[in-house]
Parts: structure tokens; sequence; C-alpha cells
């Protein structure tokens, strides 16, 4: 996987969003910046590191960017929801290989932003409790989907009320079913 800084993060995982993880779209980088309140001169930097790492590539001369190959699986790493071909967590008792990967991959991220969230003492703690229940039922050879999908509903609204809508709108497509 590719070292990205918060912003190339965020540029990347809101592009991943905005084009449902498809290689062929495209959407001008200035409206995925300003999606997250960058300017224009911001979101072109932004983009143009990434065009470098190979994880976005120029579609038109007037700023229309899609997604590579690399950046569709660096977003997927990151716990990327959504896409044609993503896995989601099911409505079976129990989750698949698929399902789980895509389970372990959401929560890792998560606990990757954590410490950037600035969450209140309560919501860290509820955030962490939700974190050991996925990784509790991860250690299970036949993890429960409704246990899953109660903690990542947990963490859904978590995140939402700390104003994490990217982290949301992620465990939102993971957990639709």
């Amino acid at each position: 996987m590719i070292s990205l800084n918060d912003n190339e993060k965020q540029f990347l995982l809101t592009l991943y969003d905005r084009l449902d993880g498809s290689l062929s779209g495209q959407i001008s980088m200035y409206d995925v910046g300003a999606a997250m309140g960058c300017e224009k001169p911001e979101s072109l930097k932004i983009a143009e590191s990434l065009m470098g790492m190979d994880a976005v590539a120029v579609r038109t001369l007037s700023g229309g960017v899609g997604l590579t190959e690399t950046g569709i699986a660096t977003a997927r790493d990151l716990g990327a929801g959504g896409g044609d071909a993503a896995p989601r967590l099911g409505d079976g008792p129990v989750v698949d290989d698929a399902g789980r990967t895509a389970a372990e991959a959401l929560a890792t991220g998560i606990k990757a932003d954590a410490g950037g969230m600035n969450l209140e003492f309560d919501a860290l703690a509820e955030l962490v409790a939700d974190l050991r229940t996925i990784d509790a039922q991860m250690t299970s050879p036949r993890p429960k989907t409704a246990v899953l999908r109660a903690a990542f509903t947990s963490l859904q609204k978590t995140l939402a009320a700390a104003n994490q809508k990217d982290g949301a709108a992620r465990i939102a497509a993971f957990i639709k079913g």
C-alpha cells in the first residue's frame, strides 16, 4: 500500500465514494476538494500528489480525474465501501471470507484514524468497545453477522456524531447488505 498523508487519504476516499469505486468514472478534482473544504489550489496539489503515486489519473484537461487500480486498492485498504465489487457484510448468519476481510480492513482504518478524531471521553470509550467487539468476532472461526452489524452500526453513529462523515459513510455502505 502507498503511504498517504491525511489530506491525500481523505481526497482518495472522497473520490472513491463519489465514483462508487468505478475505474471508468470521472469527476472534477476541484469538486472532490470542495467536498473536503479545500480551495482549488490545494485540491490541485493533493490530486497531483496522488497522480504521482499512480492512485489518481487525469481524465480531462479541465481537471477531470478518475481512479486507477492502485487508487481503488488503496482506498479499499483504507476501508472504503461502495463500488460494484466491494464486499458487503451480507445477511447470512455467518460472515463470508470477503465480508470478513472487508470488516477487518474497515476496523483497521478506523483504528488508524481514531487518534485524530478528537472524540470526547465517552465517545472514545464507546468506539474502543465497539472495535473490541469486532476484534473478538474476528477471532471466531464463524464470525456472527448480527453481532458485527450491531457493532458497526454503533461505530457509524459514534463517527457521525463526531462529524467523521467519511468513516460513517464507509460503514453505511458496508453494512447495507
